[in-house]
């Protein structure tokens, strides 16, 4: 989805750099809720959508039990609750947002909701888990009916709870859509505009950001880039740090029928995780992660922003888990198509 004005506007209130879940979420608040006569420009150096938020698997989840825990040793117990029930607003916020650029919207970008099995194949590292799980049923018996761990017949155990799914291009270039058609004086979208630079003019009073196409004058600027805001903000280099995760789209021959669409999965090992989700038209099987693969194997995963190339050893994992894991039930034979998330 690319778009540019005829000419870059000089000024704008606000500059949001970034197209992503990130970026439309800052566009679209400051168009709907935002004082009606503000200005926003949103760059993307390509196209709407382009980057992680379009790539990635779509599931809306959390691993609030863990991160309660971790949380709590951080921050205090008050600020974990605080954050932890913010973390959980995102389902609910998610599904609300396409309704409210429309009904079809739902259904367009397969917004829904699914029942997550985390599985642990370490009897040892079970043993955190069920001691978190202990402690968040305590501090949150609202949701105490919401998560359980169960056996397995493949694993030494797996945490069961709620979480959605949904097709974020779709989603993302909907919104950017919407927002064109209710606000299109006040919005301009430049993609394939890469950001240079942003200063600040003589005054202190605007920042100058720097395009090919021109300079914008902005009252002010949100990085909305993730992995790549170092590169405009060198104050947090070597704090915020890109780190690749691959995704990966498999086609599953003998897929065994108990394996349900409304489920999707996460495979532990360790201190790394694995997910996967069947879509539930076509069939395939969505499958990301194999982050430590590429740490361990391969250090310029870490820290290295570019997307151009894929980690052979990751995907050669991420084909192997579900065949290995579910080799009790069926055999299974992928084939696979692959894109760095």
């Amino acid at each position: 989805m690319g778009i540019q004005s005829p000419r870059l506007p000089e000024h704008r209130d606000i500059v949001v750099i970034g197209s992503g879940v990130t970026g439309c979420s800052v566009a679209w608040r400051l168009l709907e809720k935002g004082d009606p006569k503000t200005t926003v420009a949103v760059m993307d150096a390509r196209e709407i959508c382009s980057g992680a938020t379009g790539r990635n698997g779509g599931r809306i989840h959390c691993t609030v039990v863990q991160d309660y825990d971790k949380y709590s040793r951080l921050l205090g117990q008050a600020a974990a609750r605080e954050t932890v029930r913010f973390e959980l607003a995102h389902l609910t916020a998610y599904h609300d947002f396409a309704r409210e650029l429309g009904p079809e919207v739902v259904g367009e970008s397969e917004m829904r909701h699914l029942r997550v099995i985390s599985a642990v194949f370490d009897g040892q590292v079970l043993e955190d888990p069920k001691r978190m799980l202990d402690t968040f049923k305590r501090d949150f018996p609202d949701l105490a009916d919401s998560y359980d761990i169960i056996d397995t017949k493949q694993t030494q155990g797996a945490m069961v709870y709620n979480a959605g799914a949904v097709w974020p291009h779709r989603l993302i270039t909907k919104a950017f859509q919407v927002a064109r058609s209710r606000h299109g004086g006040r919005l301009s979208i430049e993609t394939n505009t890469p950001v240079i630079s942003v200063t600040e003019d003589i005054f202190g009073a605007q920042y100058l950001v720097k395009t090919p196409r021109g300079i914008i004058s902005a009252r002010h600027v949100v990085h909305c880039t993730e992995g790549h805001s170092a590169h405009l903000l060198p104050n947090l280099r070597g704090i915020v740090v890109p780190l690749k995760g691959q995704m990966t789209v498999q086609c599953m021959d003998g897929f065994p029928r108990s394996i349900s669409a409304g489920d999707c999965y996460t495979f532990i090992f360790g201190q790394s995780f694995d997910y996967a989700a069947l879509h539930p038209v076509t069939g395939e099987v969505w499958m990301g992660g194999g982050s430590s693969m590429m740490v361990e194997a391969a250090g310029d995963f870490l820290g290295e922003p570019s997307d151009a190339a894929e980690s052979i050893i990751a995907k050669a994992h991420l084909s192997g888990i579900l065949p290995t894991v579910l080799a009790a039930e069926s055999p299974l034979k992928a084939s696979i198509s692959t894109k760095i998330n």
